[in-house]
């Protein structure tokens, strides 16, 4: 009985760790690179890899890229998925499906610039501006009484 039980416990062990190991080698390693339009890297940027099947925030894998764009997600398991990227620095929102098969994943994704619009409005002003002098408010403006108040030194 205490033998049985030795590899019983043993068998038991054995495959507990095949069952970890073909998880492990059943995972693939995904990187890329962010860039704008012109190519530039485009840092700190926030990368969502969501699975279809799993609606859960458990089945959501997120990384941050880096300072040179670079992102990279471990141990991610080969299938269908969705790349998510928030619109952040006059980007917009980025989301296609992406498929993860095994061996390398080198993903490139060009983010485009948001739409910018403004609205001008153009109203006629009350206070029209005018070429007579004796509406120039931001003017001193001068006349005889004041000339014959100004100090003369020797008459000249």
């Amino acid at each position: 009985m205490d033998c049985f039980l030795r590899y019983g416990l043993r068998l038991v062990i054995v495959a507990i760790l095949m069952m970890n190991c073909v998880c492990l080698f059943g995972q693939v390693n995904v990187q890329g690179v962010i860039v704008d339009p012109d190519g530039a890297a485009v840092p700190d940027v926030d990368i969502l890899l969501q699975s279809p099947e799993s609606n859960t925030p458990d089945g959501n894998i997120t990384t941050t890229a880096d300072a040179a764009g670079h992102f990279h997600f471990a141990h991610v398991t080969p299938g269908d998925y969705e790349l998510e990227i928030p619109a952040k620095y006059g980007f917009e929102r980025y989301q296609a499906p992406v498929h993860i098969a095994e061996g390398v994943n080198d993903l490139r994704i060009r983010l485009t610039l948001s739409v910018v619009t403004e609205n001008v409005t153009v109203a006629s002003e009350s206070n029209a501006l005018t070429l007579d002098p004796a509406t120039n408010r931001d003017q001193v403006s001068s006349d005889a009484k004041l000339l014959e108040k100004v100090p003369v030194f020797d008459q000249h």
